[in-house]
């Protein structure tokens, strides 16, 4: 199983290209910060925790949900990303 945070960058990329700020949207500012909260989210984990590959896919998912999803305002949007979430996890 590729590394999770290997992932992060393809769904960094597909947010910040395809939820561009508007007059409503504008806290849709997406950069590298985003990736680097991801990132550090998956190095605080606990080693003797996370020993099984499928516990760090799944707080992969939860950080980037953490750092995209939640600033999301409606549900259309929170179905695109989570489409871009699950085809990038598929890989």
């Amino acid at each position: 199983m590729p590394r999770p945070a290997l992932r992060a960058p393809g769904v960094s990329l597909q947010v910040m290209n395809n939820f561009l700020p508007s007059a409503v949207k504008f806290h849709y500012q997406f950069n590298l910060r985003d990736l680097s909260n991801i990132t550090q989210g998956l190095c605080r984990t606990i080693k003797e925790y996370y020993r099984e590959p499928a516990k760090v896919a799944r707080l992969w998912v939860h950080e980037t949900e953490r750092v995209f999803k939640d600033r999301m305002i409606n549900e259309a949007d929170m179905a695109k990303f989570e489409e871009f979430r699950v085809a990038v996890t598929k890989k």
